[in-house]
């Protein structure tokens, strides 16, 4: 999988290929609304087949950037392909991409098959060809039986498999989808998060996805793009920027975690030691090369709660910070705390029910692969 981002433009022969081997690509790409900058100089690569999620809180631009993939909207500079075609200026009717939207925008007046098949219709389609591809797109959505109900009729779950047969059906290049699953209450949207997933792998398509939903977005993505004042910080498989974020924006964002201000120590290719100065200092194993780190460098050194532990008697830990437990709250197979330690809290997560209580004083400790430093 490779989905790649920046700000450098490519030239020439390469510029041809990577346009050929990606469903979708955006080179430096701005959208200014009046003096209001939405989408900031963004350069991305979708690869095809894939399933890109883009990903942040709400203004940051995402949404404004899959319109503008769709041609709902036009940049004020730069260029937008689909499968190696510049689309810049096309409409979206002459673009191979498809729109669902969150509220489904299904017909109320009209049936399932009516609904599904209307794309179709429009584009000439015989009667009778137009229901036998109805009918295959409701098998494969696992609803073959619901081809005359109206969709008032249909649960929030069926109606959003309905808005994307209805999507589909039309064999886009690109599938847009816009908070797909944000009309859905929680457990049918976990449901359906998996679900999209599987549809999506089973087509071999390329999905484009908005959210701001974390967990949605590391459930169904191949690739997330984080997206932070008009700009993308981060890309990469939702392991990658979970793991290995690259900025503090990044990291707090994207599920919790710990960061400690820190200075480096000592830095080789094998360890790299920092310090905090009424903490301690701590163990970090790079898994790149870190040797450009400077003495003295100020770092964040990030450690997410469930790679922190309660230090037992027989454990040894490389890294460790004492402290009382500030707060704590059991939530059936986890118990979350908070401790609090000299000049800052520490979250963690331990499995099962919590055996201590609210001012008792822990040891805590992690690895020395369980934690990143961030410029």
């Amino acid at each position: 999988m490779r989905v790649s981002f920046g700000h450098s433009k490519a030239s020439g022969v390469e510029s041809r290929m990577s346009q050929q081997e990606h469903d979708v690509v955006l080179d430096q790409v701005s959208k200014n609304f009046g003096n209001i900058v939405a989408v900031d100089d963004v350069s991305l690569k979708v690869e095809r087949g894939s399933f890109l999620t883009l990903l942040g809180p709400s203004g940051c631009g995402k949404t404004t950037t899959l319109r503008l993939i769709g041609g709902l909207e036009f940049p004020t500079k730069g260029r937008i392909f689909i499968k190696g075609q510049d689309v810049t200026d096309t409409p979206p009717y002459k673009r191979e991409t498809n729109l669902v939207f969150q509220d489904f925008a299904l017909f109320p007046h009209m049936n399932v098959l009516n609904n599904i098949g209307f794309g179709l219709r429009m584009r000439g389609v015989q009667k009778r060809d137009v229901k036998k591809k109805v009918q295959e797109m409701l098998d494969l959505v696992e609803l073959p039986d619901v081809t005359y109900r109206r969709t008032n009729q249909l649960s929030g779950g069926q109606r959003q498999r309905i808005a994307l047969s209805r999507a589909l059906i039309l064999e886009p290049a690109v599938l847009l989808l816009d908070e797909p699953l944000g009309a859905l209450d929680a457990k049918i949207r976990k449901q359906m998060q998996t679900e999209l997933k599987n549809l999506q792998r089973k087509l071999n398509r390329t999905f484009v996805s908005v959210t701001h939903d974390q967990e949605e977005a590391m459930t169904m993505s191949d690739e997330i793009a984080i997206m932070n004042n008009g700009r993308i910080e981060q890309v990469g498989t939702p392991y990658g920027v979970y793991e290995r974020p690259v900025s503090r924006f990044v990291a707090n964002f994207l599920g919790d975690c710990n960061l400690i201000e820190v200075e480096v120590v000592e830095s080789r290719p094998e360890r790299v030691i920092v310090r905090e100065p009424r903490l301690g200092t701590f163990l970090f194993h790079p898994d790149r090369d870190w040797q450009n780190l400077r003495h003295q460098e100020n770092m964040l050194m990030m450690i997410r709660p469930e790679n922190i532990t309660i230090v037992q008697d027989h454990q040894d830990f490389p890294n460790k910070i004492g402290g009382r437990i500030k707060a704590l709250a059991f939530k059936g197979s986890i118990t979350e705390y908070v401790v609090e330690a000299i000049t800052t809290e520490i979250k963690l997560q331990v499995q099962g029910r919590s055996q201590l209580n609210q001012g008792d004083p822990v040891l805590i400790g992690w690895k020395a692969e369980d934690c990143y430093l961030i410029p």
